[in-house]
Formats: C-alpha cells, sequence, structure tokens
C-alpha cells in the first residue's frame, strides 16, 4: 500500500510543478504581451496590414534614406498581385537542390513603421522587402548611383548575413513555387 501511496504522491507532485510552471508562464505572457487578440482584433491588425503594403509611402522613406527609391523597387509596390502572395518559395536559376530555395512567408510594407519593426539594423541603406516566418529578413541596400541591388538575407538566430541574388530586380524574376507545391 505504501507503495501505491508513494506513486501517487510522485504522480500529483509531477503534475502540480507542471501546473505551477505553466501557470507561471501564461501570467508572464499576460503581463509581457497583453491578453490574447480576439478574431476581431486579428481581422482589423490584418486590414491595417493591408493596407499599408498596398499603399507605400515613398517620400518618408526617400526622407530616411536620402535619395530616391529606386525604381525596381516600386515597381515590385505597384504589382499588388504579386505584393498579395505570401508562403511561397523562390527558387535561384540553375538550382536543383531545394534546399538552396528560399521561402518568402509576406512582404513587408514600405513605410517607416516596417523598419522600426524589424530587429536588425536598418543603418542608412537597408530596406527589409519580404520576411519569412521565423522573424528573419530579405532586404536590399539602397547604395546612391547602384543600379543592380544585391538581395541579402539575414538570420535572427546569430544575424548571419547571407547574399540570396546579385541584382533586386533579377531576384523577382526567379520562378516560384506556393509552399504547398513543388518546384
Amino acid at each position: 500500500m505504501e507503495y501505491v501511496a508513494s506513486i501517487l504522491a510522485i504522480g500529483v507532485g509531477i503534475v502540480l510543478v507542471v501546473g505551477v510552471a505553466i501557470l507561471f508562464l501564461r501570467l508572464v505572457d499576460r503581463f509581457t504581451l497583453g491578453p490574447s487578440l480576439t478574431p476581431e482584433q486579428h481581422a482589423e491588425n490584418d486590414r491595417r496590414f493591408q493596407q499599408r503594403l498596398f499603399q507605400p509611402q515613398w517620400p518618408e522613406l526617400e526622407r530616411h534614406f536620402g535619395s530616391p527609391m529606386p525604381a525596381s523597387l516600386r515597381d515590385l509596390y505597384s504589382n499588388r498581385d504579386l505584393l498579395a502572395r505570401s508562403s511561397f518559395y523562390v527558387v535561384p536559376p540553375g538550382s536543383t537542390s531545394e534546399d538552396k530555395h528560399h521561402f518568402i512567408a509576406r512582404f513587408e510594407p514600405a513605410d517607416m513603421q516596417a523598419l522600426n519593426d524589424v530587429w536588425f539594423p536598418i543603418g542608412d541603406n537597408r530596406f527589409p522587402f519580404a520576411s519569412d516566418d521565423c522573424g528573419n529578413y530579405f532586404y536590399v541596400e539602397l547604395n546612391p548611383g547602384s543600379k543592380d541591388m544585391p538581395v541579402f538575407f539575414v538570420d535572427h538566430d546569430g544575424g548571419d548575413v547571407s547574399r540570396v541574388a546579385e541584382s533586386f530586380a533579377d531576384f523577382l524574376k526567379w520562378k516560384s513555387y506556393p509552399q504547398e507545391g513543388h518546384p
């Protein structure tokens, strides 16, 4: 009988410790993140994001970067069908391996809020135009006089930067396929 009571006591102890830990984490989330959003609040956030995405703020970005925004960026943000795409892969030319494909969860709005929301240092010339679903960004460097803006990818896990494409315009022409699809 003592054996059963010991096993029962250990089980109850584990349940209590796990329960207290979960309760503690939920309270921390509540105080740091605030209350969970309602479906209506999620819908409103999505509506605002779409509005920002389809209404680039070129004058404020040009003031920030100190030069006109390149035509290839303006072309991207004028293509509503492309901007509305989400959860897809782009395929570098000649790529035979799926692990070389680049996942894009969404395009980012062209405004100062987008620049302020990224976790990596923007500096004077980095413009994040897309992100994946893990908090990583695709960006271009806006260097005056440069016609071929290379595309870079910055990984939030360590801040590693890799060059994805030699030209933004070429990057936008790469083949793509939806996340559920196959190349």
